[in-house]
């Protein structure tokens, strides 16, 4: 069911009603398709609010863990990390119609409010929902990004009954539904070998998660990169006094200052 066999059957609905009701079969799409290409077109000429600017940092910007007490070290990347990938892609031709993907798309979402739920618990720091759009036009592949404090948290929350019940549904059924395809990954990252950067964007990806310091709070991780260290993808690292830049500007003004 690709985005060509969607738009097929709407010209087919489409041309049905045209022969049923007549022209005015048409004012629906018309009336759409005119209304968006002025909103669109008033949008890009500023004259009117662009929604997609919506949450928009405006900014660059990094990511730098606090301690326990909320206070933002001096030296970038200070903490280890786990980053753990979970996906599922369906290898049906019926697509979200063929059997067990609805059961195994709700598993997906529940897990991950049970995690979000706990996740003080299981030490997680924040996740992230991706759709795979390169490889194929039925989007049918789906990845969370999470990110923890710990290896043992990921697998403290493998063996809970959070994960166990979607674990031993899936084992029930894999022999059944071979169409259906699901994979992780896991790294853990020592301090000072990891780095984000953002540039006028969206909190998505690391950026997006949270620690709780003593006092209850929770606090982003989220940082000014424009200056100091975090300027440059060595320095955030700890392993430069992030010089880098300005050799390549070559005495040229920063975008950033």
């Amino acid at each position: 069911m690709t985005i060509t066999t969607w738009l097929a059957t709407g010209a087919l609905v489409q041309s049905l009603a045209f022969l049923l009701v007549g022209r005015i079969a048409l004012l629906p799409a018309t009336s759409y398709i005119l209304y968006t290409l002025i909103s669109t077109s008033a949008a890009a000429a500023g004259l009117k609010h662009n929604p997609l600017m919506d949450g928009v940092v405006m900014n660059k910007f990094s990511s730098s863990f606090p301690d326990s007490q909320g206070t933002y070290g001096s030296k970038p990347a200070d903490t280890d990390l786990v980053v753990f990938h979970i996906g599922f892609r369906n290898n049906h031709p019926l697509g979200i119609f063929a059997p067990g993907v609805k059961q195994i798309g709700a598993y997906f979402q529940q897990m991950i409010v049970d995690l979000e739920a706990h996740d003080e618990e299981f030490g997680l720091l924040g996740a992230t929902n991706w759709l795979n759009s390169s490889a194929r036009t039925t989007q049918n592949e789906t990845l969370v990004v999470a990110y923890f404090k710990t290896v043992e948290g990921v697998h403290a929350f493998a063996h809970s009954d959070f994960h166990m019940v979607a674990w031993k549904w899936w084992n029930a059924h894999v022999r059944d539904w071979p169409h259906m395809s699901i994979y992780h990954e896991l790294y853990r990252v020592p301090k000072g070998n990891w780095e984000s950067i953002h540039v006028n964007s969206h909190i998505s990806g690391l950026p997006s998660s949270r620690v709780k310091t003593d006092d209850g709070l929770w606090v982003s991780p989220m940082v000014d990169a424009s200056r100091g260290l975090l300027k440059t993808s060595a320095g955030r690292m700890s392993r430069s006094d992030a010089g880098e830049h300005e050799k390549l500007l070559g005495g040229g003004e920063d975008p950033y200052q």
